[in-house]
């Protein structure tokens, strides 16, 4: 999941570049598993099915530019697929977020440091704090092992690798009868 904010102009009035950024992207944010929120004839608001581990959702927004035009800006918390396509958009249309990549960079440098505190904090739980270098390690091995065999870029494989150790030590927990809450 992805917190997003691109921007770029169009030369058409907000009220009709709203309307053909939705008439051509419709079908791809449906296919994520988004609805229409709210609806004004400037802006769109979308929210993902609440079957989602997260509340994943964003708003389209066309205003006037100053110099004639219009501004179209996409802002929220949205999957990675989705996230993508509307940068690929801005791109094309001259986004007014240079800083998107470093952005991007930074949202998944987090989510990987969260997920090595939580097994970090899993070892402490358990009273083996000592044993959570090797733990690591493992899940650095086995990132590598899927990054090779699926093909995958090395971020991606992480994070999967991270989550299939933390689906495991959880389980471990639960067997054990301890709350990771204590």
């Amino acid at each position: 999941m992805a917190k997003v904010s691109i921007q770029w102009t169009r030369a058409l009035p907000p009220d009709e570049a709203l309307s053909r950024l939705l008439s051509k992207q419709m079908r791809t944010i449906e296919a994520q598993g988004y609805r229409v929120l709210r609806q004004h004839s400037r802006s769109v608001s979308f929210r993902r099915h609440r079957f989602y581990r997260r509340d994943q959702r964003f708003t389209i927004t066309a205003t006037a530019g100053k110099a004639g035009g219009s501004i179209v800006k996409v802002e929220g918390l949205m999957g990675r697929r989705l996230e993508s396509t509307f940068g690929e958009i801005g791109d094309r249309n001259g986004s007014k977020a240079p800083d998107r990549a470093k952005a991007h960079e930074r949202a998944k440098a987090h989510e990987r440091a969260k997920m090595e505190n939580e097994l970090r904090g899993i070892y402490e739980l358990i009273g083996k704090p000592s044993a959570f270098p090797e733990a690591k390690g493992k899940v650095m091995l086995l990132a590598d092992c899927l990054a090779t065999e699926r093909g995958i870029d090395r971020d991606e494989a992480l994070r999967l690798a991270y989550e299939r150790s933390l689906t495991e030590h959880r389980e471990y927990l639960s067997d054990k009868g301890i709350s990771e809450r204590d």
